[in-house]
């Protein structure tokens, strides 16, 4: 009966014999093993228990057998229990009990209380199978723990335990998880080495390594060697090598259109990892071609799929083909997330489409979602980017009364649109507020306030922004310097102006053209004909080209200095360079 898996049938007979008094250890032994090899554990455990109630002594056979069922069934703490509880009997826990223990505690991911089996089994002199060593591998694995699956595979090789295709595997993937490339690759020559052939799920994995450091050269050359080698790849070998392709979308293209040569069908997986790779490019079309592809040989996608070409009509500011995606993956009855709709507020917010994006997160209770952080952030920056500072303050206020908590994008966000109507005292305010909620401002903060007093003509205001960075651990930034220069240069603080592009030259700060058509005004106002002459020509030292804004203020300032030679010379260069 045990050997038939005719499990219920061995339960049957051994009730008829403890019936007739008749049961002894051979026929217990037999209805365990056959409900450990049926799966049938809890019956196994029951069956144990009977036998103890019974007075009929198991002995490590038996014992063995109900392990091996917990360890098939994951019932790791049935099986440690059991193992700790052999000695009380009498019993030496031999390699098959120690295996089965680890492997239990492997199979329900607790890892941590099977990698204890392999130290106490060799304190207790049990010498440890291929088995016992795969099983810790793969707790490692489980875990994480690439370190410690080395060294469980060294102490493996200096055991003269052979490993198998299975110890590689395991090892294989536990430097995986832990995006260890090389070694991964070097096993694989190991493997050579040990005349154990490589196989898809293998060099997969080695794949797998690859994208995950974003190695797409070496992933490629992988994938090729499988091509000419006996190892067939299959859909996922494509799929992990297209997605170490990031920022690479035309290799990946190519390498998703070169599948059917090679007879492999693509999956969702394979055409989501090049949609992905295209939206982390930013290739919007891209993405919305292989969509199209994916539906043209009935492969339906994902919702992460259909989520990745929403963002990446968002990053282009594709508003509308983002909210025909949202359409499609609605009407396709996929689940739509908080992901699907903060993407499509982001991509109305970047194509300036503020009144949708309000829409759009108004409509998250309608779809039975609740918006988070990043719905309220996106809708922020949408009325930041349409100079709606009433609107965006109003959502920052928002996002306290549904019980989530600001962050510093919420803030920066909402300086962003202070800063667009220049609002200086109100951005002055929320940069002091940002801290009474634990909310530590960063440089784009205080970028977003100085500009906001530039635009409000408030110079002094701005220098003392500028100044209290210090205080805050924080250095100023190219935008920093420009906004407090021009803040300046507005005000007709020409010297305060000059002096601040010289501090930010003497922090070796390469300035860009803004900063330098800032100190250009700043010369002009002061008629600093020679020091405007000397910025203008600077501007190359940094490779950047002169505009028509530098050229004015460069000729004002000659004007105002009465260089009429010098005027006439940079007429010319403006005439040569063709501005207007």
């Amino acid at each position: 009966h045990g050997e038939s898996r005719q499990w219920q049938k061995a339960v049957g007979l051994l009730q008829s014999l403890e019936a007739a008094r008749a049961a002894n250890i051979f026929s217990y032994g037999t209805a365990i093993r056959a409900c450990q090899k049926c799966m049938q554990w809890q019956v196994a455990a029951e069956i144990l228990a009977a036998m103890a109630r019974s007075g009929v002594e198991a002995n490590e056979v038996v014992v063995n057998a109900a392990m091996s069922g917990y360890e098939k069934a994951g019932a790791w703490q049935k099986a440690v229990r059991l193992l700790a509880a052999m000695p009380l009997k009498s019993f030496r826990p031999d390699t098959f009990s120690y295996s089965s223990a680890t492997s239990a505690c492997q199979r329900s991911f607790h890892w941590q209380e099977g990698l204890r089996s392999l130290p106490t089994m060799l304190a207790a002199g049990v010498t440890p199978s291929h088995v016992t060593f795969n099983a810790s591998i793969k707790a490692c694995e489980r875990g994480g723990m690439w370190r410690l699956a080395l060294l469980c595979f060294s102490d493996m090789l200096e055991m003269s335990c052979g490993p198998t295709l299975v110890t590689f595997s395991s090892l294989m993937s536990a430097f995986a998880a832990g995006t260890k490339w090389r070694p991964v690759l070097q096993l694989l020559e190991d493997m050579e080495l040990s005349s154990i052939p490589c196989n898809t799920i293998t060099c997969n994995t080695a794949l797998s390594a690859c994208a995950q450091s974003g190695r797409w050269k070496v992933a490629c050359h992988l994938l090729a060697s499988m091509l000419q080698s006996a190892v067939e790849p299959n859909a996922i070998s494509f799929s992990a090598t297209i997605s170490a392709c990031e920022g690479q979308w035309q290799v990946a293209l190519r390498l998703l259109a070169s599948m059917s040569a090679f007879e492999t069908t693509p999956n969702e997986i394979t055409f989501g990892s090049a949609i992905s790779t295209c939206e982390k490019a930013g290739q919007w079309e891209a993405a919305l071609q292989i969509l199209t592809w994916s539906f043209l040989v009935r492969v339906e996608p994902n919702e992460i799929t259909l989520n990745s070409c929403i963002s990446a009509c968002a990053k282009a500011g594709q508003w509308e083909m983002a909210l025909q995606t949202l359409h499609q993956m609605l009407c396709q009855t996929l689940q739509a997330d908080s992901v699907s709709f903060n993407s499509a507020i982001n991509a109305c917010g970047q194509g300036k489409q503020w009144e949708l994006s309000l829409l759009i997160l108004s409509e998250f209770p309608a779809v039975r979602l609740l918006p988070d952080i990043i719905s309220y952030n996106a809708s922020v920056s949408a009325c930041a980017s349409a100079s709606l500072w009433q609107m965006a303050i109003a959502l920052l206020e928002g996002i306290g009364r549904v019980r989530l908590s600001p962050n510093e994008i919420s803030f920066n966000a909402s300086l962003s649109a202070l800063e667009k109507s220049a609002q200086w005292q109100l951005a002055c305010q929320l940069l002091s507020e940002m801290r009474q909620v634990r909310v530590v401002p960063d440089v784009i903060s205080y970028n977003s306030s100085i500009s906001a007093c530039e635009k409000g003509s408030q110079w002094q205001v701005a220098l003392r922004l500028f100044g209290s960075l210090r205080s805050c651990s924080l250095f100023p930034s190219r935008v920093t310097y420009a906004a407090a220069i021009s803040a300046c240069e507005k005000s007709g603080q020409w010297r305060m102006a000059l002096q601040l592009l010289s501090k930010m030259l003497a922090s070796r700060m390469t300035p860009n053209e803004i900063t330098f058509n800032a100190a250009l005004k700043a010369a002009e106002k002061g008629a600093q004909w020679q020091l405007a002459l000397h910025l203008l020509s600077s501007m190359s030292t940094y490779e950047l080209e002169p505009t028509i804004s530098s050229f004015s203020a460069c000729v004002v300032a000659c004007q105002r200095g009465r260089q009429r030679r010098a005027v006439s010379d940079l007429l010319a260069l403006i005439t040569a360079a063709d501005l207007h």
